[in-house]
């Protein structure tokens, strides 16, 4: 089971803080988004996650791998497996509902197999158990 576990992450530009210790796990057919304001960090956070930023300081760890150990041909390696880290490109608001599990982009991009991890919903559940 793949899980991404992050552990106080931090990355400094200079003086500049631009993502202050992060920590959190994301399992196997989980659905994530990472949302916040212009300059947040959103995308230093992603690009330190596949490692085309170093982190300052804290680890993250791919499926058992400590992903901040990882040098030269080990890198690259992992890099080339997590290229499809960004399968979703950048929408606007109102097409955020064709990119829920049941949404027609979603489906597209399956076909392609560009999604890899669905959280599946028993539909006879209720609400508070989906």
């Amino acid at each position: 089971m793949q899980s991404l576990t992050i552990r106080n992450l931090t990355k400094r530009f200079g003086d500049t803080t631009a993502v202050d210790r992060v920590s959190l796990e994301v399992n196997s057919g989980s659905f994530v988004g990472v949302i916040g304001r212009s300059g947040a960090g959103k995308s230093t956070l992603l690009r330190m996650i596949n490692r085309l930023n170093e982190p300052t300081q804290g680890s993250i760890e791919f499926d058992g791998t400590v992903v901040t150990d990882l040098r030269g041909v080990a890198l690259n390696e992992f890099r080339q497996r997590s290229s499809d880290f960004h399968a979703f490109e950048l929408v606007f608001v109102a097409e955020n509902d064709e990119l829920g599990p049941s949404g027609k982009r979603v489906q597209e991009m399956e076909k392609q197999g560009k999604v890899y991890h669905r959280s599946l919903v028993n539909e006879d559940d209720s609400g508070g158990k989906r």
